[in-house]
C-alpha cells in the first residue's frame, strides 16, 4: 500500500536502492525527440543535450556533465557557480526542471579500444 505521510514518502526517496533511483533521475523529452523514442519520458545520461525549462537559468541548452543518483541531481556543462576563492563550481539541478532536446551519439567500447 502507498502512504500518503509525507514523512514516509521522504525516508523513501531517501533510502531507495540505486535501481529504483535510476527511474527518479528522468526528464521530459521533447516533442521532436518523443517521435523517435515514442516516450515522454527517458533517463537523463552523461552526454545528453538538455533544455532547462524553470529557474534562474531558463531556456539555456547544455550537455550533461555528472549525473548523481543518489542526490537525484544533475550536473550541466557551463552552469557554474563562483566560490569566494576565484574557482568554478558546477550547479546540480533537480531533473524534473529539464527537457531532453537530443541524444548526443556515444562510443561504444569495441570502437574506442580500436583507436
Amino acid at each position: 500500500m502507498v502512504t500518503k505521510s509525507r514523512r514516509k514518502q521522504r525516508k523513501f526517496l531517501e533510502n531507495a536502492p540505486l535501481h529504483r533511483k535510476q527511474d527518479m533521475v528522468s526528464v521530459h523529452v521533447s516533442k521532436d525527440l518523443r517521435k523517435t523514442l515514442g516516450r515522454r519520458s527517458a533517463r537523463v545520461k552523461n552526454g545528453y543535450i538538455v533544455k532547462v525549462m524553470r529557474g534562474e537559468h531558463k531556456g539555456k541548452e547544455a550537455k550533461v556533465v555528472k549525473v548523481k543518483l543518489k542526490e537525484r541531481k544533475v550536473a550541466l556543462e557551463g552552469i557554474t557557480v563562483r566560490k569566494p576563492d576565484g574557482k568554478e563550481k558546477p550547479i546540480f539541478l533537480d531533473p524534473s526542471i529539464l527537457m531532453l532536446t537530443s541524444l548526443e551519439a556515444k562510443e561504444t567500447k569495441s570502437a574506442a579500444r580500436s583507436k
